[in-house]
């Protein structure tokens, strides 16, 4: 599968992990996304009135946040054993 990759002299806002699955953020800009999804968790979980709600909202924020990551990555997502590529 392949996926389009950041245009070229643009910075990945989040990189790999060297051991494992999953990413961290690279830049301040990745920083200031991490920011604002955790942000936007905690007013929705304190805002929302019913359950299904709350529910509905965290999966749309962190399925949004997941699209956020998966474009400002560089490389392909998967498991990684000592950076490997």
């Amino acid at each position: 599968m392949t996926r389009k990759t950041l245009p070229k002299g643009s910075l990945a806002w989040f990189v790999p992990k060297r051991f494992g699955v999953g990413v961290t953020p690279a830049t301040w800009q990745g920083y200031a996304a991490m920011v604002v999804f955790v942000t936007a968790l905690v007013i929705a979980n304190d805002r929302m009135p019913t359950r299904g709600g709350k529910i509905a909202v965290v999966t749309a924020l962190t399925l949004a946040f997941l699209a956020v990551v998966g474009v400002k990555t560089k490389v392909r997502l998967g498991w990684r054993w000592n950076g490997d590529k």
